[in-house]
């Protein structure tokens, strides 16, 4: 962060020292735990303000003075200010990351010290920071933090040529309301990119520079004579600067949207706190120089450089941060950023080298030795010295956790439900034939297909699973639980079930009942809508609980323990507030109605009124939130033997038991595979004769004896490999009949590849995905419709990847791709991910069978 404090002691003022100490306990404690102080991540507006303002007049003071302003003399303070502790954090991280961090996150952690290291890593975090539903906690980053320097370090590059080109091609009376122009340009962009790019808005220099111009406002201001003159203006800008800062740490949220207008509170009461401290010091600004709290700014940057990486390491080990852990991690920090401030921040500051060997010994020299040590963790694929011991690699894939239920074929968890997902087989749970029942919800629903799943297995009936992400099962009223980036998706969604709805006489509905009811103050009301219209239907409704919800659930932890043997993997941490209340006013929300029934399965999980995500010392949960598909099929056959089924879930079977059938979640994970024993008439390749020729994209691509060698080298962006079909090609695939496509693969080390196909009818594109996990022949999909089939086979060092589509209409369009590494966890895509396959061929047939 900003630690431009002391340019010049005669100016120095310990106000500005203790508003930065006030920002740096501000960001601490809301890391350490955000309801201490859920605004605390303001503290980082608040240093922008100071940057700015400091930045600006030292560089308006230095172009008036008669040496002139020194671009060399500029940057020459700058990287001794900013790049030694950094490169010291940066070094320590690294090291202690090797000793921590599994493969994918130590290459992640390579990643993005690279991009820290080169001024970027807000940059790295808005384009490559795995941000989907299911992906890990961004608390276990533990260089997340460093965004906020790469805004300044940015801002370092652009601001002083604008500000020096108006100081000196063009008159002075434009600086002003050039400045406020383009503070409110970056506000106004903020503001309109939130709820389309909150990650940009969030993390990007456009549309956070207006906070830094802010301060640079102030500065030009100040520059013009306009200081405070009475100390009663000083105390009133002092109070108001002060209580717009109270305000800002105390009530804003982050999901409130930021930065945008939440932002302005802060930065404003930041300008105003520094503006009232610009001549003699009373009130606030006399608060803000006492000793301790200039003692904790002098320090602020080293506190803010090291807070996150202990924080975040603490958590990837052991979870959350309770109130004793939190403190001794906050000695910590102080103990860190002492020895750091005292034996390199501060002896650096004081080095009289001039610019060429500032830029050589201090930048050149450490920015290429971490950029060798990134290297080479980046190309051991993370393993780093762990690389050398192959049974750490054997008992890593071992270990490796259950995938989350929508990788799972049969389970229709969609981002957008289409018709077509209403109508698949693929969707049906127990017999193919289109059940009377429906599971409709959110991811909440959709992992508990497998409990449901054991219920019909025992008592014989079927259902559909019709799940939409992060949307709830309401047919009014679903606006108001959703962010504006995913609206459109999840109210086309409900519609797409609503024209359905008539097919089913039971609809189970499940969701993230706490999680939307905190959204919209009129959750359980539009709830209790949509239950009275399908009871008014004539319609019997099942309400599933919401599951114990955790602080962290640690579904790596076996995996973790290969580094950290002191780790204990068969206990969850606390139970989060709120799911019991929701669920008791679930549970009344169905007493009070005829064929309306409410089932909860907290006593299974929850023995003796003890919840654990283990059951009998086995991992149930995928997540702190999500039960595993392998998880829910095991509490769905807990209860069969110990209670039997349901009787509101037996009775849509007619009680009528199976016996000696094969278990249910194998013979759906085999219903794919069948209609690829039917054999096809012949296989038309499409990389051998003239077809071959058709090929196109940024994969780097070589010819070998066993096939085209396909290679991701790029951490930047995906690598593919691309075949559009001929309009000949296109007419010999027949209206409505199955597409089989077949691809071989000769070698699959180290990679998860992706097979790609993309459908054009009419004005409708459709986009099919199956990601293959060669080490485990392993499967996940991805699409617009549940109308695709998938099944591989692995023998004699090859893989045999075959998929089978049906398209309703004729096609338009129809094209091909092969990624030959897509992520690093199955069913996650990441393009930092790299990897190589040997393609022996890739062949189209048209197949036989339905969906």
């Amino acid at each position: 962060m900003t630690i431009l404090a002391h340019d010049a002691k005669a100016n120095y003022r310990p106000d500005i020292d203790g508003l930065r100490a006030i920002a740096v306990l501000a960001v601490v404690l809301f890391h350490i735990e955000a309801t201490l102080l859920p605004g605390g991540f303001a503290g980082v507006d608040i240093f922008f303000v100071i940057s700015g303002f400091l930045i600006t007049g030292n560089i308006i003071k230095d172009a008036g003075s008669a040496r002139g302003f020194s671009w060399a003399e500029f940057y020459r303070r700058r990287a001794l200010r900013i790049l030694p502790v950094l490169f010291v954090v940066l070094l320590t991280t690294l090291l202690i990351g090797q000793l921590i961090l599994l493969p994918e996150d130590l290459s992640g952690l390579g990643y993005s010290s690279l991009a820290a290291v080169f001024s970027a890593a807000n940059v790295y975090f808005t384009y490559f920071l795995d941000t989907s539903y299911f992906a890990d906690d961004s608390n276990l980053q533990p260089l997340l933090h460093l965004w906020s320097l790469g805004v300044e370090e940015q801002f370092y590059l652009f601001w002083p040529i604008i500000l020096l080109a108006l100081l000196t091609r063009f008159t002075r009376r434009w600086l002003l309301p050039v400045t406020l122009l383009l503070t409110l340009a970056s506000f106004i962009l903020a503001e309109v990119l939130i709820p389309k790019k909150p990650m940009f808005a969030y993390y990007m220099l456009p549309t956070r520079a207006g906070e830094l111009l802010v301060g640079a406002l102030l500065a030009i201001w100040i520059s013009r004579g306009h200081t405070v003159i009475t100390n009663w203006a000083r105390l009133l800008l002092g109070l108001v600067g002060a209580g717009l800062i109270v305000a800002t740490l105390g009530w804003i949220t982050e999901d409130m949207g930021f930065p945008g207008i939440n932002a302005l509170p802060s930065t404003l009461g930041a300008a105003l706190l520094i503006w009232a401290g610009s001549g003699r010091a009373v009130g606030v600004s006399r608060v803000l120089a006492l000793r301790p709290l200039v003692l904790i700014g002098l320090i602020s940057y080293s506190l803010y450089l090291w807070h996150w990486p202990v924080l975040a390491f603490y958590r990837y080990i052991y979870g959350v941060v309770g109130p004793l852990a939190g403190v001794l991690l906050f000695g910590l920090m102080l103990l860190l950023s002492v020895a750091s401030y005292r034996w390199v921040e501060k002896p650096c500051r004081q080095l009289r080298w001039d610019f060429p060997r500032v830029m050589m010994r201090v930048v050149a020299v450490n920015a290429a030795v971490l950029s060798l040590l990134c290297g080479a963790l980046l190309l051991s694929g993370g393993f780093g010295l762990y690389g050398l011991d192959a049974q750490y690699r054997v008992d890593l894939k071992r270990l490796s956790p259950a995938p989350a239920a929508y990788s799972f074929p049969y389970v229709c968890q969609r981002a957008r439900l289409s018709e077509a997902d209403l109508q698949s087989k693929a969707c049906i749970i127990n017999p193919e034939r289109e059940p009377s029942v429906l599971l409709w919800g959110d991811s909440n629903a959709a992992h508990y297909v497998g409990m449901l799943g054991a219920f019909a297995e025992a008592s014989g009936f079927a259902f559909r699973n019709a799940v939409h992400s992060s949307c709830p099962p309401l047919l009014e009223g679903a606006a108001a639980t959703q962010k504006l980036e995913i609206l459109e998706r999840c109210l086309a969604s409900i519609e797409v079930v609503r024209r359905h709805l008539g097919n089913y006489s039971t609809v189970i509905l499940g969701a993230a009942w706490t999680v939307h009811a905190r959204r919209s103050d009129n959750f359980f009301t539009d709830l209790e809508a949509t239950v009275d219209f399908l009871v008014g239907q004539g319609k019997e409704v099942i309400i599933l609980a919401q599951v114990p919800n955790f602080e962290v659930v640690n579904r790596k932890c076996l995996q973790k323990a290969l580094k950290l043997p002191m780790l204990t993997c068969n206990e969850s941490g606390l139970e989060r507030p709120g799911v019991v209340q929701n669920n008791a006013r679930l549970s009344a929300l169905a007493a009070r109605r005829a064929n309306v029934h409410f089932f909860d399965p907290r006593g299974q999980l929850c023995p003796n009124g003890q919840c654990s995500a283990y059951l009998d010392g086995r991992l149930v949960y995928f997540d702190a939130s999500h039960l595993s598909m392998e998880g829910s099929w095991v509490i769905g056959r807990q209860i069969v033997r110990a209670k039997g089924v349901p009787d509101f879930f037996a009775q849509l079977g007619g009680g009528v038991f199976s016996v000696g059938a094969a278990p249910l979640d194998k013979t759906l994970l085999e219903r794919d595979k069948a209609v690829f024993n039917v054999p096809v008439k012949s296989w038309n390749s499409l990389m051998l004769g003239d077809s071959s020729r058709q090929w196109r994209g940024n994969a780097q691509r070589e010819q070998h004896a066993a096939g085209m060698r396909l290679a991701d080298a790029s951490p930047r962006e995906f690598s593919a490999y691309r075949y559009s079909f001929a309009v000949d090609e296109l007419w010999e695939l027949q209206k409505d009949a199955p597409v089989r496509l077949q691809m071989t693969l000769a070698s699959c080390t180290d990679a998860l590849p992706l097979l790609r196909l993309r459908a054009r009818q009419g004005e409708r594109l459709n986009q099919y995905d199956v990601m293959l996990d060669c080490a485990s022949a392993q499967l996940a999909k991805r699409g617009d419709s549940g109308a695709v089939k998938a099944d591989v086979s692995a023998a004699d060092g090859e893989w045999r990847l075959q998929v089978q589509y049906v398209f309703p209409g004729e096609l338009d369009a129809l094209e091909v791709s092969i990624y030959p590494a897509v992520g690093k966890e199955l069913g996650r895509y990441d393009a930092a991910a790299t990897g190589v396959v040997v393609v022996r061929d890739v062949a189209w047939a048209i197949g036989s069978g339905r969906n």
